[in-house]
């Protein structure tokens, strides 16, 4: 009895585990670059003894080749949620790199942790500040939240609706895109004005050397323009954050 106890408790954790871990490894904030791997899974695995008593208890399987079954299964959902979370994040970059194109900064590249490569310098600057107002704001909690929650809906003896998370990974890339454009729009709005100005001044003057009188205006007005619509972009970004996270159960 104690060995069939002890074999049931440690499949239980370990089958919390899989999922928490694989999700946590590529949420926002604790699955980004700058956290050592093993902060993150030894966050996961005291997480999954909170979690552990308030979830349904599974049954142990019979065979071995069930139990790989289960695990494989498990680390597919919680790369789905973290794939929702990376998703998210590139709302950030979508919004990044057009806002430095129109300001004239698209090739001024750094290494963004966030993103796990060399992005453009306002896309870094961005999606830091955004991770950052996720962490304040305690936005992070429907993350976690989401997955807790997932195992009442996703619990072992279900079957892996493959179909059903593809098509919402699918419609969050839509909305990422969307969401993005919505936050780079007053820049991009300014970038179109400027450069129709430019091209216009151009014409009328054309022994001017346009090209160094437009740039140093241009990064000018880019910045002056982001730090004005700063505060708006970041509270569109939490507000769509919050929006996918809470109508997450409709895809």
């Amino acid at each position: 009895m104690l060995v069939t106890f002890l074999s049931q408790e440690v499949f239980a954790h370990l089958w919390v585990f899989a999922r928490l871990g694989t999700a946590l490894m590529l949420m926002i904030g604790i699955g980004d670059s700058y956290v050592s791997p093993r902060i993150r899974l030894t966050f996961a695995l005291l997480l999954s003894f909170v979690i552990r008593p308030v979830v349904d208890i599974p049954v142990y399987p019979d065979s071995p080749v069930m139990i790989v079954m289960v695990m494989a299964k498990e680390v597919l959902i919680g790369l789905f949620f973290g794939m929702i979370a990376r998703l998210i994040v590139g709302i950030m970059d979508v919004a990044g790199s057009m806002i430095g194109a129109q300001i004239g900064l698209g090739s001024a590249m750094l290494f963004n942790p966030a993103m796990i490569q060399q992005t453009g310098v306002i896309t870094v600057f961005m999606t830091v500040v955004a991770v950052t107002a996720v962490m304040v704001t305690d936005l992070h909690h429907l993350g976690l939240i989401a997955l807790v929650d997932s195992y009442h809906l996703f619990n072992m003896k279900a079957p892996l609706m493959m179909g059903d998370m593809t098509y919402a990974l699918l419609k969050l890339a839509d909305q990422t895109m969307v969401i993005g454009l919505q936050l780079a729009a007053p820049l991009v709005v300014m970038g179109l004005i400027f450069n129709l100005g430019v091209g216009i001044l151009a014409r009328l003057m054309p022994q001017i050397q346009i090209f160094f009188i437009s740039v140093p205006l241009q990064i000018g007005f880019g910045f002056l323009a982001l730090m004005m619509a700063s505060a708006v972009i970041i509270r569109v970004f939490l507000g769509g954050y919050e929006d996918i996270y809470q109508g997450a159960g409709n895809f």
